[in-house]
């Protein structure tokens, strides 16, 4: 049987609706000539006589009943799921995938989806701490948390949230055996440990640099 054309069933129930072409049509805001072809086309396609029909009057065969029936019920489920969208519209639901970085994050960004979760009870939230720079769009993440600087992608929107400065720390020791440099261009002769992953290396900053995350 070909594919059902939903437009000539709504025809139809709006035909039996209003008990004659004429009506039905104006219903559609379609010619009484057009809803009665679309009629026949929807007989032809299941095979059988859905309406008879006399002068003036319109009346349902057996299968014409059984069929608008089952439509009905089904026109009311699609009523019952546009309400209940209707009714929650504007409230989150589902699932929340995040991805921030490791260590720092998880004291800084780890009550922040609990405090979420309080507010919008609808949503599990999935959190994945990792200093790999994931790809958000194809890994499926909704949110990302990045530090220092991001590459620009048109598939996603970024914001700064906060600033945050990087300090550059030397132990006693060291500086005792080495001296304290002057300054920061001095930092280029001495033994540095600085912060990388296999993403990304965190570059050299001077000590009034500022990042942002």
């Amino acid at each position: 049987m070909p594919r059902a054309n939903l437009n000539e069933i709504l025809v139809f129930m709006a035909v039996v609706d209003a008990k004659n072409f004429v009506a039905g049509g104006q219903a559609m805001s379609l010619t009484g000539s057009a809803v009665s072809k679309a009629v026949m086309r929807l007989e032809d396609r299941l095979g059988t006589r859905l309406l008879n029909r006399s002068t003036g009057t319109l009346s349902l065969t057996d299968e014409g009943r059984v069929f608008y029936d089952r439509g009905s019920r089904v026109l009311a489920a699609v009523d019952d799921a546009e309400a209940s969208l209707g009714s929650q519209a504007g409230t989150p639901l589902g699932l929340l995938r995040l991805t921030v970085p490791d260590a720092f994050e998880r004291l800084a960004v780890l009550p922040l989806p609990r405090k979420y979760l309080e507010v919008w009870p609808g949503v599990r939230a999935e959190v994945s701490f990792t200093d790999r720079q994931a790809d958000i769009v194809e890994e499926g993440f909704d949110l990302a948390v990045r530090i220092g600087g991001t590459n620009p992608d048109a598939r996603l929107v970024s914001r700064a949230v906060v600033k945050y400065k990087a300090v550059l720390c030397a132990s006693p020791a060291y500086l005792a055996e080495r001296g304290e440099p002057p300054d920061a261009d001095a930092l280029a002769g001495r033994d540095c440990l600085v912060f990388s992953s296999r993403a990304r290396k965190q570059t050299d900053r001077s000590h009034d640099d500022e990042s942002t995350a």
